[in-house]
């Protein structure tokens, strides 16, 4: 218990001398934060990098959509609390239906 007692005292001064220092951070002028053509460039080549490879390309096969829906139902219902056995039987019955049409 007499820890407890010294660690809110440190914890505060330590909180305390962080808060001093961020406070006298210098300002920075507005038209320093601007960016220039390079930093527009770089934003255009990471935009597009992450657009190209941030997603694995996988075929939507039947395997994959029950595994989508099986972890769908997961979050939705982890507890199965809400959902039956036949809830779930329609709900892979009508999945069935769309990746075969």
């Amino acid at each position: 218990m007499k820890a407890n007692y010294f660690r809110l005292p440190v914890l505060c001064a330590l909180l305390a001398q962080a808060a001093s220092l961020w406070a006298d951070a210098p300002s920075v002028q507005a038209e320093i934060l601007r960016p220039d053509v390079r930093m527009a460039k770089t934003a255009v080549i990471i935009t597009k990098v992450v657009e190209r490879y941030h997603y694995k390309k996988t075929e939507l096969n039947d395997a994959m959509s029950s595994d989508i829906l099986d972890r769908y139902i997961d979050v939705l219902d982890s507890n199965r609390l809400f959902f039956m056995a036949a809830d779930i039987q329609r709900f892979q019955t009508i999945a069935w239906k769309w990746t075969t049409s």
